[in-house]
């Protein structure tokens, strides 16, 4: 294998049947790549498909939703002299929805961590966000965040993040594939808001099963046809999984009555604020939510498990009233001006 950094610019397309095939890329330099496959591996921001239609290709189709947030991320390094701060959420860092703001820390190597402050595009008040020093006065109100901010320091500015959209690509229409010898995997087949951090381990899927279908395949069609197979479904329900819950949220956040603790009134809102925050109460509930967000499971499976969901309901019930107090928007607010 050979590994040649390159900055392509387009693709080459001939007919293949009713379908488009890739055979060729074409770099910035004018040079024409061909090539047996070409995966897209690019992320959210993949420029396959605008490329495919400028070269006479099908105009690919997707369906989109509004993820309804503006990200405000900060990293932060632990100081060598304090230990890192105990784990108090199934992936690590303090976590939580306020009802009106989210927030959520991921774990890093070498003593690091992001904290991800989200609100909603239409509350303009948080914008001030973007300013460190509000920043830091807002984030030491989140519950559960004071212990991890006291013994870390910013390594980076406040970096913000909007235009967030669930996108799902698709490649097999009715009647064949669109395009043969372009494989788009992870992101560029299927992203969605990455607070749900589904990336990962859809991306790992597609590549390990892509390498697996590739050496059997009897041709390019053949390909394209039993990739599809194999991660349509499980992509189309992780969009529809994360589209259900941001469109439950952006009601709730702007208050829509919506009680959180029935799952009927709403399965994502009712995961997110109930099943999620217990699960460590209960082994079995706890491998279900582990298996859903590493996304080892369909991510159906948990909401169709009525003991589970009952179980969740009595530890919500029985520990309640010790879950740390929700600061009220107007403390926020004023923390923002200073």
């Amino acid at each position: 294998m050979t590994y040649r950094p390159a900055i392509v610019s387009g693709q080459r397309v001939r007919p293949n049947g009713p379908a488009t095939h890739v055979d060729a890329a074409v770099l910035a330099t004018g040079e024409v790549l061909p090539g047996d496959l070409f995966v897209d591996a690019s992320g959210r921001g993949a420029r396959t498909a605008g490329w495919l239609s400028a070269a006479g290709g099908p105009l690919l189709p997707s369906v989109t939703s509004e993820c309804g947030l503006l990200y405000y991320s900060r990293h932060y390094r632990v100081r060598e002299q304090h230990p890192m701060p105990r784990p108090v959420s199934l992936l690590g860092g303090p976590r939580g929805d306020l009802g009106y703001l989210a927030f959520a820390v991921f774990l890093g190597d070498n003593r690091t961590f992001c904290l991800c402050i989200m609100a909603a595009p239409w509350d303009k008040p948080f914008r001030s966000l973007r300013e460190p020093a509000a920043y830091q006065r807002a984030a030491a109100l989140l519950p559960g965040l004071a212990p991890w901010l006291e013994v870390a320091e910013p390594i980076s500015p406040v970096l913000p993040m909007g235009q967030l959209r669930n996108t799902l690509h698709r490649v097999v229409g009715a009647t064949g594939p669109l395009v043969t010898g372009l494989m788009p995997i992870g992101d560029a087949r299927c992203h969605t808001n990455p607070t749900f951090a589904f990336g990962a381990s859809l991306s790992l899927w597609h590549a390990v099963r892509l390498a697996d279908l590739a050496d059997r395949a009897s041709d390019h069609t053949d390909l394209a046809m039993s990739f599809d197979a194999e991660i349509a479904a499980d992509a189309t329900a992780r969009f529809d999984a994360v589209s259900a819950e941001d469109a439950d949220r952006a009601r709730l956040w702007s208050g829509q009555p919506m009680d959180v603790t029935d799952a009927e009134a709403s399965m994502p809102l009712f995961l997110r604020f109930v099943a999620y925050r217990v699960a460590a109460g209960d082994p079995e509930l706890l491998r279900a939510v582990a298996r859903r967000i590493d996304g080892l499971d369909p991510v159906e499976r948990l909401p169709a498990l009525p003991h589970l969901l009952d179980r969740a309901r009595t530890l919500y019930a029985q520990s309640v009233a010790t879950f740390p107090e929700v600061p009220p928007r107007t403390t926020l607010l004023a923390a923002l001006t200073g």
